[in-house]
């Protein structure tokens, strides 16, 4: 008769360990490749007002909630997973996480593109309607993915063999966002 550890049956319902890496390794090249490009985007401007230890200290404040919004996306799709049958989420964690998360990278990337020019218009926020038909399609969209990665075997090892060259990305920007905390911190000591 095996003894059963109290939480086992509780961690079965969480995916693998290399499973939720992969899913990470994608999370933090969305977040921070897209938070880069924001902060290159807008550094001419902020080399006219400000000095140099002022920017490094906005890309420092960057790189820490990019970390941030990294562990909490990826925290989310764990969730779901121990929600959902495991079937639905847990088996094949890796590339539905991550075709979820380039979904839904994709709409908000569209969404602000649209939020963009209707501020150079008229300041006026998509209608309900545009917002509901966006995640809708979205949803349909990233079911007619994970379908055809499971169908197609080809297309899944792609994808794997994608996420794992992206887990050089967790060796780059974590450590950044680390320090990015460490900065946060000590500046709101003093």
């Amino acid at each position: 008769m095996a003894i059963e550890k109290p939480f086992s049956r509780l961690w079965d319902r969480f995916p693998h360990r290399q499973d939720v890496a992969y899913v990470f390794g994608g999370v933090v090249f969305i977040v921070y490749v897209w938070a880069v490009r924001g902060f290159l985007y807008q550094f001419s401007s902020l080399r006219l007002y400000h000095n140099l230890g002022d920017i490094l200290a906005v890309f420092c404040y960057l790189m820490a909630f990019a970390l941030l919004e990294s562990l909490l996306i990826t925290g989310i799709l764990l969730l779901i997973g121990f929600l959902l049958p495991r079937q639905w989420f847990k088996e094949g964690f890796a590339v539905k996480g991550f075709l979820a998360v380039l979904v839904s990278g994709s709409a908000m990337v569209k969404l602000q593109g649209y939020l963009y020019s209707q501020q150079m218009h008229n300041y006026q926020m998509p209608s309900s309607t545009t917002l509901y038909g966006g995640a809708v399609i979205g949803f349909v969209l990233l079911l007619i993915l994970i379908f055809l990665v499971q169908k197609v075997t080809v297309i899944r090892n792609l994808l794997l063999a994608f996420e794992e060259r992206l887990q050089v990305f967790i060796y780059v920007f974590v450590p950044l966002g680390i320090l990015g905390l460490f900065v946060i911190f000590f500046r709101n000591i003093r």
